[in-house]
């Protein structure tokens, strides 16, 4: 088969074979990639049987678009041949790995992570994959999971190809169940998934034999060693996590792979912060500021390449683990003065700052780079580098492993091969992307309300497109200028233009996070549900914890959902990667807003003048904090009636001045004119003169309506005194929104819960 043309692809070696079929690297002549091919075994070609199950495998994966699961390309036919083109993933599987030795923990709880979110995608379209093992699990890009082989899938509520009684998979991995020829649905992938958590921490399977029936007797009748027993450290929530997963039962088991996720990742988290917290307390970890590249060159106009240059080797230094990285923004904040690096140190809060210049003539650059001390001005490090323009990849990279290895002392290989991973682009492509996220980067804060400027954002990312289709940055880019079309804007095919540039990102760059936050910022907009954002933002945080951008949005979204508590924490860890993002800190305030928390809301505005004197959107906020708490009406009224634009707190000032006059005067006007979010207004209004039964009217009508204008419903306090009333609860129920921090208040008599905000969030 090596050199042969099989269609359009040609083959160029052998990369394994299974019990399901023959796997070869090829070449797709007509988009320029790899992919890897799998043919039915030639024996096999002529059952109807096994070419059956071969075609539902690729119908079954080709439905799924997951990072986490392996992308299928199309099914074929050559001659008598069927196959399958698929994405060719660059790494080692899960098998390899253990051989080597039982794997860290936080490693395994991330793979496992990783497997049970394509679980999940699999799922939720009623797939069940049947054959979770260590073989079918690929490691691509270090520990990111990818499910291969969906050779035993099979859609549910399907006819099973399987004769009664027989079982199909390997039976070490096997739930009993499935062992036991039953049927099965999606719980024993949930155990198979166990199994696996087992091996990656002990090296062991947890069910033993040395002969089939032995192992499917061990499965049936007994209980598995604790991992704790045979791992000395191990945390003993793992032990409760691989506990539930391994229940005899399948109703005794967690009973989605989205929820195992979530648990994993939010004990990986835990771990984390116990780490850290240990770390901390013997010493800070190293941190650094990349100080915007200065333009050397003779030619004109290449500020967009030297700021790109800067912020490609932040985008590396991010996804560093034990490295404190400050974002784009706030470095770039000193861009043209010459403060002193003591002073820059101090506000950014750094102990080193990277410098450096381009000088750019035609093909040739030269790039100088020095590492310096914050605390006296000396360097750490310094190098120049006479390249060719296509070598600035391997440039960038080499300036980021020199700064990990001075500040941490060594790269991990895993951290090795994500700052190495060859690139290939064509220069003119890049250079378009450069110059169109320059353009959006210079007008990010008035983007957000003007159209126009967001379209010709959109222009050049779509030139950049057109001279490189196969470059994933600018499609992510779209992605995301499209989410903020959809998300500020309302334009109505900007939702589905941002999940077509994300799908298209992610399948070039499945380990991209950019495209995971573009969609988690439109599901709420386009009304897809809370808990797909969810997955979204948890994928983008585990892609590039590092990122500030990842977890402004995080932030916000949690604030959204009422989970006020993890929601400003995620804020303040994006204020400490970007210091001076006016996005994060206005975001911070807004959310501290709608905690209920006004003197911290207050006090942050406070700061936030200090920063951005003269800011018209602080005036607003703190009117607006004084509303909510009843003090300084007067002043409140006066700043809201002169920025104007203030939807409902404007009525709860009014209402708590004793203005009853001017509130209803305002639903008077917004009746008259009924655009599709007043009736939430009038609600809101109704709610802030104490009249509960016009306010859960009118927020019947505004659901009836248009369901996504009650998303804010979490952010109101007006309506707290209405969260125990059943009419409420039965809202809340339909919209499914979550209530996160404020599910309490539904336990609370109306008197209770219109001022037991505050006291939940300083309990």
């Amino acid at each position: 088969m090596i050199g042969k043309a099989v269609s359009h692809y040609r083959i160029l070696e052998k990369l394994g074979e299974g019990g399901m079929g023959v796997v070869y690297r090829a070449r797709d002549v007509k988009l320029g990639r790899e992919v890897a091919l799998k043919f039915l075994p030639p024996e096999w070609t002529r059952n109807a049987e096994a070419r059956a199950r071969f075609v539902r495998e690729a119908r079954a994966a080709a439905s799924l678009n997951h990072p986490n699961i392996c992308t299928v390309h199309e099914i074929d036919e050559d001659g008598v041949q069927v196959f399958i083109a698929m994405e060719c993933v660059e790494g080692e599987s899960l098998k390899a790995r253990i051989a080597s030795g039982p794997l860290e923990v936080g490693e395994a709880l991330e793979i496992a992570a990783g497997i049970a979110h394509g679980l999940a995608a699999a799922h939720g379209k009623a797939i069940v994959h049947r054959d979770i093992k260590p073989a079918n699990i690929m490691l691509a890009e270090g520990v990111r999971a990818k499910i291969m082989d969906f050779g035993l899938a099979r859609p549910t509520g399907t006819t099973d190809l399987t004769r009664t009684g027989t079982t199909l998979g390997t039976v070490a991995y096997m739930s009993p169940e499935q062992a036991c020829g039953e049927d099965v649905d999606h719980r024993t992938d949930i155990w198979s998934l166990g199994v696996v958590l087992f091996e990656m921490l002990t090296g062991k399977r947890p069910f033993a034999g040395d002969r089939d029936q032995a192992v499917i007797y061990s499965i049936l009748n007994d209980e598995p060693t604790p991992v704790c027993d045979l791992r000395t450290g191990t945390p003993r929530e793992v032990d409760a996590i691989i506990g539930e997963m391994l229940a005899k039962a399948p109703d005794a088991r967690p009973q989605s792979a989205e929820r195992i996720a979530t648990d994993l990742e939010k004990l990986s988290r835990a771990l984390d912060f116990r780490a850290a917290a240990s770390a901390a307390a013997a010493e800070p970890p190293p941190s650094i500021a990349v100080m915007p590249f200065v333009d050397m060159s003779s030619e004109r106009d290449q500020e967009f390449f030297c700021d790109g240059m800067s912020e490609e080797i932040i985008n590396a230094l991010t996804q560093i683990e034990g490295l404190r990285v400050i974002a784009r923004t706030s470095a770039f904040a000193f861009k043209g003065r010459n403060d002193d690096i003591r002073e820059i140190g101090r506000r950014l809060d750094v102990g080193t700052l990277l410098e450096g210049s381009v000088r750019k003539a035609g093909n040739r650059l030269r790039i100088t780079a020095q590492l310096v001390a914050v605390s006296d001005g000396s360097h750490i490090w310094s190098e120049r580098y006479d390249r060719d323009l296509d070598d600035v990849f391997a440039v960038q990279d080499e300036i980021a492993m020199a700064i990990v290895e001075k500040l941490r002392g060594h790269l991990t290989p895993r951290e090795a091969k994500r700052l190495t991973s060859p690139r290939q682009v064509d220069p003119e492509a890049r250079e378009a992307y450069l110059r169109a996220r320059h353009y959006v980067r210079r007008h990010i804060v008035s983007m957000l309300r003007r159209p126009d400027e967001q379209e010709r954002a959109v222009e050049l990312l779509r030139e950049a497109i057109d001279r490189d289709p196969t470059y994933a940055p600018s499609w992510a880019g779209l992605a995301s200028t499209y989410s903020m079309m959809c998300r500020y804007s309302g334009r109505e095919d900007a939702g589905a233009k941002a999940r077509e540039a994300a799908a298209r990102a992610l399948e070039l760059d499945a380990t991209a996070s950019e495209p995971h936050t573009a969609i988690g910022r439109i599901s709420i907009a386009e009304g897809l549900g809370w808990e797909a954002a969810d997955r979204e933002y948890e994928l983008a945080l585990r892609l590039n914890p590092g990122s500030a951008t990842v977890h402004s949005d995080l932030g916000f979204h949690l604030c959204w959902e009422a989970w006020f508590k993890r929601g400003i924490g995620e804020l303040k860890r994006g204020l400490e990667l970007d210091p001076l993002d006016y996005v994060t800190h206005t975001t911070l305030g807004i959310g501290l807003l709608w905690a209920g928390c006004y003197d911290e809301a207050l006090a942050h505005l406070r700061r936030m003048r200090e920063i951005f004197p003269g800011d018209e959107l602080v005036d607003k906020l703190e009117a607006s904090c004084f509303a909510r708490k009843g003090v300084h009406l007067d002043d409140a009224i006066a700043t809201m009636e002169r920025i104007g634009h203030f939807g409902v707190d404007i009525a709860a000032a009014y209402a708590a001045a004793g203005r009853t006059d001017r509130v209803l005067e305002r639903i008077a006007k917004l009746k008259d004119r009924r655009s599709r979010r007043d009736d939430y207004g009038i609600a809101l209004s109704y709610a802030s003169l104490g009249d509960g039964e016009r306010a859960l009217d009118w927020l019947e009508r505004s659901y009836s309506r248009d369901p996504a204008s009650l998303n804010p419903i979490n952010t109101d306090p007006e309506i707290d005194f209405l969260r125990p009333d059943p009419r409420f609860q039965d809202l809340i129920t339909r919209l499914g929104i979550p209530q996160g921090d404020l599910e309490p208040l539904s336990r609370m008599t109306s008197e209770e819960a219109a001022c037991a905000r505050v006291k939940l969030w300083d309990d």
